[in-house]
């Protein structure tokens, strides 16, 4: 086997992973913005409910999805790619955890559409847990490779 077709097959094996967090880090995103699109939701005192919330959340998301989508196409290692991805994964469960736990039910039930927020902090904690899941599985393929390409045996 070639050096190009080790790379090439490197490069196949960390597609799913990167690709599962850059389109949970765009469902976080979109979740958040979203709601803005509806006039009258009350949706700021929805996301001024807690110190870190939403908006966080949009941040974080829409760094590692920049990250993951435009790391591969230039100089950045996969490994700091996979770094960035964890760590800001992880950072966006916490917050979405802390913000799904702290904001009350009334502020929730006292928006105008409350069908349209009845589920919707657990739908961003469930969207930063798959770009979690995603970041994990997407640090272990970068490990095994770099494991690998040091092994003596191949």
């Amino acid at each position: 086997m070639t050096v190009t077709d080790r790379s090439t097959r490197e490069r196949s094996t960390r597609t799913g992973p990167r690709l599962l967090v850059a389109l949970a880090s765009l469902g976080v995103s979109l979740a958040v913005v979203l709601p803005f699109l509806e006039r009258g939701t009350g949706v700021w005192v929805y996301y001024s409910a807690s110190v870190l919330g939403p908006i966080t959340l949009c941040v974080l998301g829409t760094l590692i999805l920049l990250v993951v989508v435009v790391g591969p196409f230039t100089s950045i290692r996969p490994d700091t790619v996979a770094g960035v991805a964890l760590g800001g994964s992880v950072a966006m469960a916490l917050v979405a955890g802390f913000w799904s736990l702290s904001v009350r039910d009334e502020v929730v039930l006292s928006i105008s559409r409350r069908e349209l927020f009845a589920y919707h902090r657990w739908i961003l904690l469930g969207l930063t847990l798959v770009a979690l899941a995603g970041a994990v599985w997407y640090v272990g393929v970068v490990w095994s490779e770099a494991a690998r390409n040091r092994s003596p045996t191949e």
